[in-house]
């Protein structure tokens, strides 16, 4: 991945400052690293948000239903929503292990690998329970039911049966 590269090939530099005792100048790069990482997650972002049927193509559904696509859209723009979000943390926890704090580096990567994956794990086991209560933006009862979830309730209460 490109951020992995990004923050990967700092760990030189951040070594010899640290080594030179320039804190400064480590507190400089971390801040452009940042600026980086944040600019291509937006850039990956926006290509996700504006172009999500192409990309998808990419991976051979341009021949399937159009419930699938539909569904393959939604989903792939939740997944990819907190893109410069998953870039910046990647550069946090690198630069941290870059900086001798292995420790709060591996609990940052463990929140974002262990804990928010739990709650997405847990929020995708809600999505497909019989009855369940929609609270992501973008997915509506009626497209849940078109999708083969006969009972499905969203916010506003509104039921729907097949």
């Amino acid at each position: 991945s490109v951020v992995v590269g990004m923050a990967a090939g700092c760990i030189p530099i951040i070594g010899y400052n640290m080594g030179a005792e320039k804190k400064m100048r480590v507190r400089e790069l971390f801040t452009k690293l940042l600026l980086a990482e944040a600019l291509v997650g937006l850039a990956a972002l926006v290509l996700a948000e504006g172009f999500p049927r192409q990309l998808i193509a990419i991976f051979g559904a341009a021949n399937e239903s159009s419930y699938y696509t539909d569904f393959a859209i939604k989903a792939f723009r939740i997944y990819l929503c907190l893109m410069v979000l998953a870039c910046v943390n990647k550069a946090c926890f690198i630069f941290l292990q870059a900086v001798g704090k292995a420790l709060t580096s591996t609990l940052l990567s463990m929140f974002r690998e262990g804990i928010w994956c739990g709650i997405c794990v847990a929020a995708s086991n809600l999505l497909r329970a019989r009855r369940c209560v929609i609270f992501h933006a973008g997915l509506g009862c009626s497209d849940l039911c078109n999708l083969g979830n006969h009972h499905c309730k969203d916010i506003s209460g509104i039921k729907c049966r097949k």
